[in-house]
């Protein structure tokens, strides 16, 4: 009854998504960012096509390693504690600055921005391999499999990871000082050319061992084409950490902001991906690997949404310098509404597809979660994306607001399987994230909206 009803309410909103002319008018307001959002819909299908490739030449138990493997790796989005996002806030303020004072060259704003970045993300490597490491090290050896060197796969993929991080967080650069197209495919071809080998490695016999080899590979890559073919990165990479003399104080210029974008960095990664290792470790790899489809698949919807809120990263940044908080407020619902209606169609596109897929007799549907947990997934990241354009809208004024929401969300997906670890399954799990994200992390961001006037509506009254 619940799937039936949840089912039919989705399908009005989607109706009244794709026939809403606010929503058709915003499209074509943004039609600047169309090879841009192409490029996030390439990752978005590669990401599909590598389920079909863990679905096809992977068994179930495999499957599970897979999707537990990614899920801890995932943390080089977040082990670098916010400072790729907060580098490239800085870019484009350093920017902005330059170009309201009108001086030409705004290389020399950045200063020492990427000399800081290598540095950092260096040792952020080092701290993610030794912990991330030792934490999969442990998980692994405990459930052990009929799979040879396992352990030795897994601190090899790591590795690989805290390499892959630091690309990242140059590629945040890139979109704080206004390249987010040149950033958006330069990640398309490292997600196209990783699921392409390791379709070819995996079906050459490497089964696993394909995961690092074809990672390793795809960097080399993609470093390599970034370097030598795109000017836009040769430039700015040459003239930030080589020629322009450095005067960035972390303490100063990064500290003050980064502590918070810390916190909930770190805090995002635990209730994003905290439950499909816990899953592997109370319920098994196949557990973990059908609950782990279903959170990567929603993840990357959420992903492409926010392609509109980096767009928006230096605009928005230029406006809070020129204090015009009247139109940034007004942009920010406009994206906001725009990509919660964009979360909401590719929600329902999933939902869809994984229904036409079972009833034509796929095996797809059977390696994934039942349509309960997909349903509650599908509502939660609906939601959610007002919590991401808002955490944008804030950090654009290098204001950190949302890390208490973000860290209380964390702590109570900790705590859930906590209270009945025998019963922690699928369904409690995907329940459980539905519930933080309605009452923690939405309601906690509608009420920090209302504090810091987002809600009201006379523009007197806005900071």
């Amino acid at each position: 009854m619940f799937c039936e009803t949840a089912s039919r309410c989705l399908a009005i909103l989607f109706f009244s998504c794709i026939t809403c002319p606010f929503m058709n008018g915003l499209l074509r307001e943004y039609r600047g960012i169309v090879p841009v959002a192409a490029a996030r819909v390439g990752n978005l299908f590669v990401g599909f096509c590598l389920i079909l490739v863990v679905s096809t030449l992977y068994s179930p138990v495999e499957q599970g390693v897979f999707y537990t493997f990614l899920s801890l790796v995932t943390a080089h989005y977040f082990f670098d504690l916010g400072v790729g996002f907060m580098l490239g806030n800085l870019a484009g303020r350093r920017v902005a600055d330059a170009e309201l004072q009108n001086q030409n060259d705004t290389v020399l704003a950045l200063g020492g921005i990427l000399r800081f970045a290598c540095i950092w993300s260096a040792i952020a490597g080092v701290a993610m391999l030794a912990v991330i490491g030792s934490v999969g090290f442990v998980i692994f050896a405990k459930n052990g499999f009929d799979i040879p060197g396992l352990t030795t796969i897994w601190l090899a993929y790591c590795g690989c990871s805290c390499i892959l991080m630091i690309f990242n967080i140059y590629l945040r650069i890139l979109d704080g000082l206004g390249h987010v197209q040149v950033a958006a495919y330069l990640r398309l071809f490292v997600s196209t050319s990783n699921v392409f080998l390791i379709y070819v490695l995996a079906l050459g016999g490497l089964d696993l061992a394909a995961l690092p080899i074809a990672l390793c590979l795809t960097l080399i890559l993609a470093i390599l084409i970034a370097y030598g073919t795109v000017p836009e990165v040769r430039l700015t990479f040459s003239a930030a950490i080589w020629l322009v003399p450095s005067n960035l104080n972390w303490q100063r210029d990064i500290w003050p902001f980064q502590r918070g974008v810390a916190v909930t960095w770190l805090s995002a990664y635990i209730f994003f991906q905290a439950p499909i290792p816990i899953l592997f470790w109370l319920q098994g790899a196949e557990v973990a690997g059908r609950f782990g489809m279903c959170v990567q698949i929603f993840l990357a919807i959420n992903s492409s949404a926010n392609i509109f809120l980096t767009y928006k990263v230096r605009p928005w940044t230029q406006l809070a310098v020129s204090r015009a908080f009247d139109a940034l407020r007004k942009d920010f619902w406009r994206v906001c509404f725009l990509t919660a209606g964009l979360t909401f169609l590719g929600a329902f596109a999933v939902l869809l597809g994984f229904f036409v897929l079972e009833q034509i007799g796929s095996d797809i549907p059977s390696r994934a979660s039942a349509p309960t947990v997909m349903i509650f997934y599908a509502c939660a990241i609906v939601l959610n994306q007002f919590y991401f354009a808002v955490s944008y809208y804030f950090r654009a004024q290098e204001r950190e607001m949302v890390w208490k929401i973000t860290l209380l969300a964390a702590v109570c997906t900790i705590a859930t399987p906590l209270l009945a670890p025998a019963a922690f399954d699928e369904l409690r799990a995907g329940l459980a994230f539905l519930l933080i994200s309605v009452v923690v992390v939405f309601g906690g961001t509608l009420l920090l909206a209302r504090k810091e006037g987002l809600l009201v509506t006379d523009p007197a009254k806005v900071r």
